[in-house]
């Protein structure tokens, strides 16, 4: 398969995102999904060397002996269970954490799901959040064809929430 990106080199990594029942799959080669991601894999124990093989990505080291001042919790505890052991831990481990939920979900934004009751206004503001991640996918894949529909679908249903 070609790359979605570049249009001339064979792809190596394939992603595939399904959300709301619509799947979009991303085919990118080496040089361009080393470029686009710049190393920022999740860094899941099965496919570190993978990774780092395709890629010839550095893994980020973090100091895993770093210590919560009240709790005595360390870092690489936090991030194995994903359990902070008091909350002064959110403070002492920001960095890691952003960095952490950012390699994970491609954003420190959580985006749970709404309640069906919910008010029209948070429904439409949380369409324009989705749309805006795939303006940004669009973007990043240099697809400014599908970016353009994206932006002024955006514009409108901001224009929408603004007369709500």
């Amino acid at each position: 398969m070609i790359c979605d990106n570049c249009k001339k080199r064979e792809s190596v990594i394939s992603f595939t995102k399904v959300e709301n029942n619509e799947v979009t799959e991303i085919h990118l080669c080496k040089e361009c999904a080393a470029k686009k991601f710049k190393g920022n894999f999740l860094m899941i124990d099965g496919f570190k060397d993978l990774f780092k093989e395709i890629f010839n990505v550095e893994e980020e080291t973090i100091d895993e002996e770093k210590t919560c001042r009240f709790c005595g919790r360390k870092i690489r505890e936090v991030l194995k269970t994903s359990d902070l052991g008091c909350i002064h831990c959110y403070d002492e481990f920001r960095d890691e954490i952003n960095n952490f939920l950012q390699n994970y979900q491609l954003s420190s934004v959580h985006k749970g799901k709404i309640p069906v009751s919910s008010p029209t206004d948070l429904k439409v503001g949380r369409k324009i959040l989705d749309l805006k991640d795939k303006l940004q996918e669009a973007l990043i894949l240099e697809n400014y064809e599908e970016a353009a529909i994206l932006r002024d679908e955006i514009k409108d249903l901001e224009v929408k929430n603004d007369t709500l």
